[in-house]
């Protein structure tokens, strides 16, 4: 029996660096509202990471990435809360972050996919701190809001990730010759 061959779509180094061309307008024009494309980067890694497949950013790495990113909002808005009150400012980020990143760890226990996709979780807390810390979000004047506008902002950057890595796969995937 013969072996079928493929032959790639597009090769998938230039697949790369046409899919991170196409992002840099995320970045250089959109002002105010610019995407961090380093966050998307990674997410669209995670994706090769965990396969390749589609079903997989919808199934395990969005809500992986969701539950960390929420936690650390959760960790930021109590330290806005300390700031916007008064109320231990000093001491609030860390009462903050170490009560909701031991939710982290602790909610893993809840869905076993929060186990599978550890990375994606870690990259949504890590990545919410961040963009939050730099910034790279359309900030409003509230300090109580900002969390949840920077939440909204790491989860979308998540999806453009995952998008990107969707393309690149749609670019190479092998077709029968």
């Amino acid at each position: 029996m013969s072996e079928q061959k493929t032959r790639e779509t597009f090769p998938f180094w230039l697949a790369v660096g046409v899919v991170s061309a196409a992002s840099l307008p995320l970045v250089l024009y959109l002002g105010d509202y610019k995407i961090p494309v380093w966050a998307a980067f990674t997410t669209w890694a995670t994706y090769f990471l965990f396969g390749a497949k589609p079903k997989v950013i919808l199934s395990l790495i969005l809500p992986c990435f969701a539950w960390g990113s929420l936690c650390s909002t959760l960790a930021i808005f109590t330290w806005m809360i300390g700031v916007n009150f008064n109320i231990i400012p000093d001491v609030a980020p860390y009462i903050g972050f170490l009560v909701f990143l031991c939710l982290v760890i602790y909610g893993m226990r809840w869905w076993k996919g929060f186990t599978t996709g550890t990375i994606a979780v870690f990259m949504g807390v890590s990545q919410t701190i961040a963009i939050f810390a730099t910034s790279f979000y359309p900030a409003g004047t509230n300090l109580l809001v900002n969390p949840w506008i920077c939440f909204g902002w790491a989860c979308m950057t998540a999806v453009i990730g995952g998008l990107f890595g969707w393309i690149n796969i749609i670019l190479t995937f092998p077709r029968k010759v």
